[in-house]
């Protein structure tokens, strides 16, 4: 928050601006133009999306956050690959701990699997039949899921560092 009472939401591992948006200037200012915010701080708000930024100062203000969270919506966060499963005439989507289905035949999102993983996907692919989508994530986890309904079905061995790719083959 600065000066001026604009607040913005910034992913601090990629420093980019997420969203910005102005605290009420009679909130900010007060009757005397001098700042009535003292603190702010932001907590996750239960069973919902995104936080809720409470403001202090002589009194107290609450701003809910929801991250723009849209389903049908691009992200807010990089959607690192877009894979095509023919047999289900889906896209799926991963981003951050989440990955989208999207139809094929309309675009609207038909599944959500969120937080799927603890952690940030970095890498995604399919097994050859399409039936088991490989996820590896910042902290170096890889593991199995259930194309269907994202299910984890298998833990894979962790790596010290992120995953960057994966390269499913077949075995002979």
């Amino acid at each position: 928050m600065d000066s001026e009472g604009v607040v913005k939401i910034t992913d601090t591992r990629r420093f980019n601006i997420i969203s910005s948006f102005s605290v009420e200037p009679d909130v900010y200012r007060g009757q005397s133009g001098g700042g009535l915010v003292s603190s702010f701080i932001a907590v996750n708000r239960p069973n919902k999306q995104g936080q809720r930024l409470i403001f202090a100062g002589k009194s107290i203000w609450f701003y809910d956050y929801d991250k723009n969270y849209n389903p049908a919506a691009a992200d807010e966060h990089t959607v690192i690959s877009c894979r095509y499963v023919k047999e289900t005439l889906s896209f799926f989507t991963p981003s951050g701990n989440k990955i989208k289905v999207w139809s094929a035949l309309n675009g609207d999102v038909e599944k959500v699997y969120m937080d799927i993983t603890a952690f940030e996907i970095s890498a995604f692919d399919f097994d050859s039949l399409r039936k088991r989508m490989v996820i590896g994530d910042t902290r170096g986890n890889v593991a199995l899921y259930n194309t269907a309904n994202g299910a984890r079905m298998k833990v894979l061995t962790k790596h010290s560092g992120e995953v960057t790719h994966l390269i499913v083959t077949q075995h002979p």
